[in-house]
């Protein structure tokens, strides 16, 4: 047995664990890089909001968007999709949108948010 980068391997697979390490690590690095964020002040019923659009924030909108879809294409699961819903609205608007969204901000809020997030992924 070898030590390699703080693990037990196998003296005839020392080369190949090695080769993985390095090259996860490479691509762990090179994901990283590509992370991005989007800022962008929006206004809804003359309340300002500031929005950012960040990973997390990209995945609960991307979320939002497949609930919303499943809501329509599913009626007989609705009450069980109409809760997640609801938790990843809260979850976006917790995440991605400060101050406070004002509860009736809250739907014109979310149609933008989504309308950035498409044009984002669209790129």
């Amino acid at each position: 047995m070898y030590k390699l980068w703080g693990c037990d391997v196998p003296k005839q697979n020392a080369s190949q664990f090695e080769l993985i390490l390095i090259v996860g690590k490479f691509f762990k690095d090179d994901a990283e890089e590509r992370i991005y964020m989007i800022k962008e002040k929006i206004k809804v019923n003359s309340n300002s909001y500031q929005v950012t659009l960040n990973d997390q924030t990209q995945m609960y909108a991307m979320r939002l968007r497949r609930l919303y879809q499943q809501s329509y294409t599913d009626v007989d699961s609705f009450d069980e999709v109409s809760s997640e819903i609801s938790t990843t609205v809260n979850n976006l608007l917790k995440h991605g949108v400060s101050p406070e969204v004002k509860e009736d901000d809250m739907d014109g809020v979310i149609q933008q948010l989504l309308k950035m997030y498409d044009k984002s992924s669209n790129k």
